[in-house]
């Protein structure tokens, strides 16, 4: 019964210890973000060491792209990635993307430590570069902005749970707590930047 037990903890403790370096590992490592852009061409972003990487295309036929120094120091602190929304124009390659940091990265156990920021990323894709256009704080434990959900879904854990994407008109609804029950703000792109209303 005991070497039981202690085989059970052993497999058990593993499966943390595996768990928490995957969860501590920057999301860009394991996945790259990937942006369809015109033609069916792809662009991957990627970390590679502690720096963030692009490239156009795949395989054999696959470049270096610039990435801007904002985005890449945005991304080099995120936990996680997650392509939301193509906002893309006949003119123009955009991009909504969630960055989800931590609030307290060089104190997870203290105030917020274990908190995120989770942050909405304008990206702009040129032919040459990939550019950081603007941003948006959608959801703070620092500044105590929560996400509401009506069907009372952790948004904390999953701020995908309080978001209703519109790709076709290419705009995001949501709630915060704090706002009056029922008040839904609506965040869409004019002229490169992010509009609330």
């Amino acid at each position: 019964m005991h070497n039981t037990l202690t085989a059970v903890l052993v497999v058990v403790l593993f499966c943390v210890l595996l768990t928490c370096k995957s969860a501590d590992a920057d999301f860009l490592k394991a996945t790259p973000l990937l942006l369809p852009v015109k033609n069916s061409t792809i662009i991957s972003v990627s970390q590679t060491g502690k720096k963030i990487v692009a490239r156009l295309g795949s395989g054999k036929n696959s470049r270096s792209i610039k990435i801007s120094t904002k985005l890449a120091s945005e991304l080099l602190g995120s936990d996680e990635t997650r392509l939301l929304l193509d906002a893309s124009t006949v003119k123009r390659n955009l991009y909504v993307v969630l960055s989800r940091k931590p609030s307290n990265s060089k104190n997870r156990t203290g105030y917020c430590g274990a908190g995120h920021e989770d942050i909405l990323l304008l990206i702009n894709v040129t032919k040459n570069e990939v550019n950081l256009v603007d941003t948006f704080l959608l959801q703070s434990c620092i500044t105590l902005k929560t996400l509401y959900s009506k069907n009372g879904d952790d948004t904390l854990s999953n701020p995908l749970k309080g978001l209703t994407i519109d790709n076709e008109n290419r705009f995001i609804n949501f709630e915060w707590v704090k706002d009056e029950q029922g008040y839904i703000w609506t965040l869409y792109i004019e002229n490169n930047q992010f509009l609330l209303r």
